[in-house]
């Protein structure tokens, strides 16, 4: 696929997927892949969404993870906040890499939810088996919940946006 035809199928498949979990998306921010770290544009269009939302939650890949653009969403994000007054709690996830979690979280109720949600990403399950990695994940992340009969969890990493920003400045 031309990288025009792989932005498309990613919103098409991330569309679906929200539609999966009853989520609505409301804005694609069409920042360059692998250029994210210092794209201004893409911040000031998220710092758009952000103002007209006003989140009180903000789910974010954790600053340490191996991806350069799951990295460089925690940059845009404090760009876009910059002199702002929101002051979101801010969530770290796991994607590629796992974090030292603040938060964890039972999620037998939603694996089932979780994992029809991931079928819809065929373009990137077809070159790793992120289903299986994500479902393993969840059930690793399930035994820091000893003696609660949890089977699957989510780990995050869980601060207010200013100590998430100074967390992203330290590890940066």
């Amino acid at each position: 696929m031309t990288p025009a035809e792989v932005v498309e199928a990613r919103k098409a498949e991330a569309t679906q997927a929200a539609r999966v979990l009853g989520v609505r998306i409301g804005a694609f921010l069409d920042g360059t892949e692998l250029k994210l770290r210092k794209d201004s544009r893409t911040a000031a269009r998220l710092r758009d969404v952000l103002e007209r939302e006003r989140p009180e939650i903000i789910y974010v890949p954790f600053p340490l993870d191996r991806h350069a653009d799951h990295r460089a969403t925690t940059a845009l994000l404090i760009a876009a906040t910059c002199d702002s007054a929101l002051n979101p709690e801010c969530r770290g996830y796991e994607v590629w890499t796992p974090l030292l979690p603040n938060c964890v979280v039972g999620i037998d109720a939603t694996i089932r939810l979780k994992e029809s949600a991931l079928r819809c990403y065929p373009s990137q399950l077809t070159v790793t088996d992120y289903l299986h990695s994500a479902l393993g994940l969840s059930a690793y992340r399930a035994l820091s919940m000893p003696g609660h009969g949890v089977q699957f969890a989510e780990a995050f990493y869980t601060a207010t946006l200013a100590d998430y920003g100074r967390l992203y400045d330290a590890l940066a």
